[in-house]
């Protein structure tokens, strides 16, 4: 009977999170969890079978290596235990060094490690435990006791407590020497509240030498009974020789100041001195009721020591109870799903209770890229962890098989890179032209980006002797479209439809690697995509066939091949293990493929027909013995070995390739986001995986050059946002900033002021002319009849951005002019938060008049003494609104507002039964800020005007 759908869900679900929990384990070093999870996968694959395809041969070809790796750790294991057991310490501890460098965190190798280190120091012998027994059911043990650790599964083996504990315990008596079952089956117990017990097939560690204790009293011998009285019963349980009254070992004795510890053992009591009248040393039986009390108080005393040591013994075993520590993940912004060390934990803002450790936090959310840290949870102290995520900020890529060519976007050349591509991210949103030319083909297009859509072709394309392909991405959409009449495409094998001119669109794809097939009757093109990301398009370009011309697809099998034709070297290599070269006269050819790393092929021979396209496999054997590369990094980033690339990282943020033995030096790169370089050496067989944090993508600095008039003049330095008071003194003309805008303050003696606002790009140099005028006597200025956003108290506090004047938080910023009697206009958008908010009469901030505009309703109220009172509530008209333009008319004794609706000025509101005059206090606007930054509104201010009456 199979299982139900919904159930079947559950089971890939439970499988697809135990694959992950194995490939992050693998590429920690802990190989034996890998193969519990890949063994559990198998497990459940029986009830729910995974799809035949390369996705299922890649698991089983992944199952296998960590089976072939565990095998090989296992080996050195038992290969230390055996030289610690022939007194060959140094040998073992060297190897555990070596292996502990490839698996730190393995705890088998941490005990025998100290194992070897005791052996060392005694000698080379006796503190190594036996070796581990060999066979598969210690394997199979291991791996029980690893199942039992893991909630979901025992949930789903519906095993009760009592089964675990017994089979643990019979697992942990069939290999007593074994320090990973015993050390599994401490866990075990701990997980279940069972007492800790030592292995009932273990034999107890040998005392320490000590000076020997008086021998005990040796019971005289039983009378013999007369015939008139009957001998006393025989005692089943009297041990065969008398009991041993010395005290317990010195190691068995707990520490001073347990407040656990058993009483203190008295020592043995001395023989009981001979009768008077009889000789020294002669034997004296005693009366049969004394010999049988003596005879139980010597067993109860036995008995006692012996309870005793087995308590100190357990006490001494049991590990201190693991302390849980509150943790709070938060995101900006909130609602992003979380995962802990590989497992769902919900949406942020949330709260875990952790066990002391390393850990990593991912979250993700839909329209942001991923964020991912890493954090310590200490013993008894409190964590708050803060992940800021990126928004999604579209891509543009251009590929090429046709001839190399000119590429510009924006008006601003692109230099492809040596596959024939070249990429442009981190825009914003609006119409971007992309051209391409070369001798005798171009091509042109107008694309449109906006964040909340799929990006837009603006207008037809401009395509000579090309063959044009667009693909426009967004999340798990795909749109395709083409200049080719009559062309049709199809996804992941399934059935081909025609690509109308506004596209033809794929929906509800799942994250990860798809195919694009195009055929346009005399060719399919074959385009690999991977979803889930931001908004993206993806030009193709490609030489349309000749009725004289050939082509050639040559399959290699590897990334950044380089193509031999005839001896020369062909300006693209191979991506996604093929290149395509057009444009080829008939005839014969001679082809070769090489990159590092593998090894030389043959040199191929192909004849090229007009009007047909040629196809050459391959086959790139790597060289033996290379070294791997393995890193974990964003989705998208391209790895640099030596200054050449050597590949993308995969949107599941892993990257793996091989390297030639030696010295190199590894970059990553993201648009103009890069790494620091890192060197290392590599040896052959080795797998090197630097830290995350070694190689953290960060925007390159910007080159400034001040041209200041006159040259003497004092400059002040501040960054976009930033209070005047927060400037810094500039010395020199050419400086060094980050990205982002600034403010620069200059001045001189005898001249005026001046204040220039600069951007500084990423990697690039700006140039900033400064000139100060000479001050002269100016006339009385005419009164300013309209004023502006420079006249805020403190205008610098909103940051201009293309027009917009943008601020979050601070709660009440105020206009610098008083009284108020005028016309207020403005334009005002809501980026973050539940409504817009303004207010007029702000004596102080319990005191004043408040407006509010949400998405459906205005509203009008008063503030008194801190106390917020409700007093109208209207339909502004406009539904699910952020952007509102205003218009407020402030009299001594009225406030009307006024809406822009459908391009009229429409009344929302006339307030006249006001108690007081509310031109006397500020106008301003009330932007919510909460104790975090993650807490505050956000405003846009645009086209903001007051005009006294």
């Amino acid at each position: 009977m199979e299982p139900a759908s919904g159930n079947l869900d559950n089971i890939r679900q439970e499988k697809s999170r135990l694959y992950l929990a194995a490939l992050d384990a693998f590429d920690n070093g802990q190989p034996a969890n890998a193969l519990a999870h890949m063994d559990r996968w198998a497990d459940l694959d029986a009830d729910a079978p995974e799809a035949p395809g390369e996705q299922l041969a890649a698991i089983q070809a992944f199952h296998q290596q960590v089976r072939d790796e565990c095998q090989s750790l296992r080996a050195a294991q038992n290969n230390i235990r055996q030289l610690v057991s022939f007194g060959q310490a140094d040998q073992a501890l060297t190897i555990c060094n070596e292996m502990l460098a490839k698996y730190p965190g393995d705890s088998v190798l941490l005990e025998l490690q100290a194992s070897a280190r005791t052996a060392l120091a005694a000698g080379g012998s006796g503190a190594a435990p036996p070796p581990a027994p060999a066979g598969p059911s210690r394997d199979e043990d291991a791996a029980l006791l690893r199942r039992f650790l893991e909630k979901g599964i025992l949930v789903t083996q519906g095993k009760t407590a009592e089964r675990i504990l017994k089979a643990t315990e019979e697992a942990a008596g069939r290999h007593p020497g074994d320090p990973e079952i015993q050390s599994l089956a401490r866990q075990v117990r701990i997980a279940f509240e069972a007492p800790i017990e030592p292995p009932a097939a273990a034999p107890p560690p040998p005392p320490p030498a000590a000076v020997p204790a008086p021998p005990p009293p040796v019971p005289p011998p039983p009378p013999v009974a007369s015939e008139s009285e009957p001998a006393p019963p025989p005692l089943d349980f009297m041990p065969p020789g008398p009991p041993d009254l010395s005290p317990p070992p010195a190691a068995a004795a707990p520490p001073s100041g347990d407040p656990f510890a058993p009483p203190p053992v008295p020592p043995p009591l001395p023989p009981p001195p001979p009768k008077a009248g009889k000789p020294a040393g002669a034997m004296v039986p005693a009366p049969a009721g004394r010999s049988r009390i003596l005879t139980f108080g010597l067993i109860a005393a036995g008995l006692v020591i012996i309870i005793l040591g087995v308590i100190a013994i357990v006490r001494s075993l049991a590990p201190p109870p693991v302390q849980m520590v509150q943790v709070e993940l938060r995101t900006t912004p909130p609602g992003a799903a979380i995962r802990v060390a590989g497992e769902n934990k919900g949406l942020s803002d949330l709260s875990l209770t952790l066990a002391p450790g390393e850990y990593q936090a991912e979250a993700s959310l839909e329209g942001f890229e991923p964020a991912t840290t890493r954090f310590r949870v200490e013993p008894g102290t409190p964590l708050t962890v803060e992940l800021a995520l990126t928004p999604w900020r579209p891509v543009f890529r251009l590929y090429s098989e046709a001839e190399e060519g000119s590429i510009t976007f924006a008006g601003r050349a692109l230099t492809p890179g040596q596959g024939g591509d070249a990429l442009v991210d981190g825009l914003d949103d609006g119409e971007y032209e992309f051209r391409y030319s070369s001798r005798a083909s171009e091509a042109a297009a107008t694309v449109r980006y906006d964040g909340s859509s799929m990006p837009l072709l603006v207008a037809a394309p401009k395509v000579k002797n090309l063959i044009l392909i667009l693909v426009h991405q967004r999340n798990d959409r795909v749109v395709v479209q083409t200049n080719v009449t009559g062309a049709a495409a199809s996804m992941d094998g399934g059935a081909s439809e025609p690509i109308p001119p506004e596209g033809r669109s794929f929906t509800q794809l799942a994250p990860g690697s798809h195919t694009l097939n195009v055929e346009d009757g005399k060719m399919v093109r074959t385009i690999p995509l991977m979803t889930g990301g931001g908004p993206a398009v993806n030009a193709y370009l490609f030489a349309p066939p000749a009725s004289d011309k050939g082509s050639l697809l040559l399959v290699a099998g590897v990334d950044g091949a380089q193509v031999m034709i005839n001896g020369r070297r062909h300006w693209q290599l191979t991506r996604n293990g093929r290149v395509r070269v057009s444009g080829l006269a008939p005839g014969a050819y001679k082809v070769s493929v090489a990159r590092d790393g593998y090894e030389s092929t043959d040199t191929r021979q192909v004849e090229i027909a007009a009007g047909s396209e040629a196809k050459l496999e391959f086959t790139m054997k790597p060289v033996a013995r290379m070294a791997t590369l393995r890193l974990s990094g964003p989705a998208g980033a391209q790895v640099f070995v030596d200054g050449n690339l050597a590949g993308t990282i995969e949107a599941s943020g892993s990257f793996s390739a091989p390297v030639s033995p030696g010295s190199h030096t590894i970059e990553l790169r993201r648009g103009t986001a890069r790494s620091r370089a890192i060197t290392h050496n590599f040896t052959a067989g080795e797998t090197y995986q630097p830290v995350s944090t070694e190689l953290a993508l960060a925007q390159p600095d910007g080159s400034v050059r001040l041209e200041v008039t006159p040259a003497s003049a004092r400059l002040l330095l501040r960054k976009q946002g930033e209070p005047e008071s927060a400037g810094r003194p500039v010395n020199g003309t050419t400086i060094t900033l980050p990205e982002g805008s600034y403010t620069v303050v200059a001045s001189a003696p005898g001249h005026t002021s001046s204040q220039v606002v600069f951007a500084v790009p990423p990697g690039g140099s700006v140039n900033v002319p400064i000139r100060l005028a000479a001050a002269a006597v100016e006339p009385a200025k005419p009164k300013v009849t309209t004023l502006t956003m420079a006249d805020f108290d403190e205008p610098n506090e909103w940051d201009n951005q293309a027009g917009w004047h943008v601020k979050r938080g601070g709660n009440y910023s105020t206009f610098s002019r008083t009284p108020t009697a005028g016309v207020f206009t403005f334009t005002v958008q809501l980026r973050r938060g539940k409504r817009v908010q303004w207010f007029l009469d702000h004596r102080d901030d319990r005191n004043h008049l408040l407006f509010r505009a949400d998405r459906n309703n205005f509203y009008r109220l008063t503030v008194v003494n801190g106390r917020t009172n409700e007093l109208a509530k209207v339909d502004h008209g406009i539904r699910n609104a952020n952007t509102f333009q205003m218009r407020v008319t402030v009299r001594r004794d009225s406030i009307v507002h006024e809406i822009l609706r459908d391009g009229q000025w429409v009344v929302l509101d006339e307030w006249k039964d006001m108690s007081a005059d509310p031109t006397r206090g500020k106008f301003g606007f009330y932007i919510p800020g909460g104790k975090f930054l993650t807490g505050s509104d956000e405003y846009a201010l645009k086209d903001f005007q007051f005009s006294p009456r």
